[in-house]
């Protein structure tokens, strides 16, 4: 009964037909800024995990609320960067992408800020080792839908992971759900954090909280929803960006 066999199933994994995948924020950040629109395409599993960048695209950002157009430059393969300073809370932009024959388009309006407070960390032991969890606090504006979208940078690495959350259970309150760092060997012993929190639309956050559920808690992979129209994979949205950084002793 202590015995067991083994069999090998050979599984016939198809590969899909190749989309062009869109990424970009227009943020409210100050200063001189370019905002970055990447494009590629998506490859196969099979394949290696270098991105296949998409070149010579035409890509336009449309402040709809201004009339205002920026034409894009290709400042590397696939990345296409705006002319223009900051985005502007209240205002719609539409983003308009040509791949060869084929025209990709998203609008988004930017929602209200919200003031990114403080940021705090508690650290406790478990399995052996050290585990960090990171609480962004702020005061989520009651009596309306918001949407939030929180990414962590320790040292010089950004995660690739965003944490998406809405305040269905939040409304009016303080908030009090931390942020979990997926990769502790990251920490040196004298670190730097920086948290970054964005105010989203629904559809960004869809984007986001679909893509952390498809990847994750044992479910079948999917493509997350896309905010993108023409069958194109991705998101593009215009967001409020606060910063706030943390010195770990």
């Amino acid at each position: 009964m202590l015995a067991s066999c083994e069999k090998v199933i050979n599984v016939d994994l198809k590969n899909s037909d190749k989309r062009v995948v869109i990424q970009g924020f227009i943020t409210d950040e100050s200063g001189t800024v370019n905002h970055t629109i990447m494009i590629s395409r998506s490859v196969a599993f099979s394949a290696s995990n270098e991105p296949d960048f998409v070149q010579g695209a035409f890509v336009v950002v449309t402040d709809l609320t201004e009339g205002k157009s920026d034409t894009t430059l290709e400042v590397s393969p696939g990345n296409y960067q705006t002319q223009r300073t900051p985005g502007v809370p209240g205002h719609t932009y539409q983003l308009v992408a040509k791949v060869g024959d084929e025209t990709f388009t998203s609008t988004s309006t930017m929602p209200d800020p919200v003031p990114f407070d403080s940021l705090y960390v508690d650290s406790f032991s478990a399995f052996g080792g050290v585990l960090h969890q990171f609480t962004p606090v702020f005061q989520d504006p009651a009596g309306q839908p918001n949407y939030y979208a929180f990414q962590l940078q320790i040292n010089d690495t950004l995660l690739n992971t965003i944490d998406a959350w809405d305040d269905q259970y939040s409304d009016g309150k303080i908030n009090s759900r931390p942020l979990n760092v997926n990769d502790e060997d990251l920490f040196s012993g004298k670190d730097t954090v920086t948290v970054t929190m964005y105010c989203t639309e629904k559809a960004i956050y869809n984007f986001f909280y679909t893509l952390v559920n498809a990847t994750g808690n044992g479910q079948t992979p999917a493509n997350p929803l896309s905010t993108i129209s023409g069958n194109a994979l991705g998101y593009f949205g215009a967001v409020t960006m606060r910063r706030r950084v943390l010195i770990m002793p």
